[in-house]
């Protein structure tokens, strides 16, 4: 029997240029995002949609790092979160289905323009690839297309 499972996460990784140790009891911000993805409970990340997320997201991170992440620049901050992550259980295992497409959303710090990165993965074993990148308003409507590289 298939199950579908909406693995409702919400991933958050501050992205940063240079960031300085913080108190581990202190949630993620920008002077703590290097080390963002290891805030996560290891048991969280056992979990399949978990772990792939984790993994698209490390990908836009070195992007970021890089300065090859479409419409934010090497120097820029702010707050990327990821949707939900569709997947299907049968006999207690978790099945992803390939090619697999993460999405997530940058808002910079202090603006309110959002900015979209759909991932795709074509198998198990590929890498993880920036498919496309926009930017919406608040209100989740287009305002414009950038180029992915």
């Amino acid at each position: 029997m298939n199950y579908l499972i909406a693995a409702g996460f919400s991933l958050v990784l501050l992205i940063c240029a240079s960031c300085k140790k913080a108190n581990a009891s202190d949630p993620p911000t920008n002077a703590n995002a290097a080390n963002a993805i290891k805030v996560i409970p290891k048991s969280v990340l056992t979990n399949a949609a978990y772990i792939q997320t984790a993994e698209a997201g490390e990908v836009l991170k070195q992007l970021h790092s890089q300065g090859l992440l479409p419409g934010v620049a090497k120097d820029e901050h702010g707050r990327l979160s990821s949707d939900t992550i569709p997947m299907t259980m049968t006999n207690g295992a978790t099945v992803i289905k390939y090619p697999e497409t993460q999405t997530f959303h940058f808002v910079k710090t202090g603006g309110n323009t959002i900015i979209n990165y759909t991932m795709v993965r074509v198998s198990k074993d590929s890498a993880w690839q920036l498919q496309r990148a926009w930017q919406t308003d608040p209100q989740s409507h287009a305002t414009k297309e950038l180029p992915v590289k």
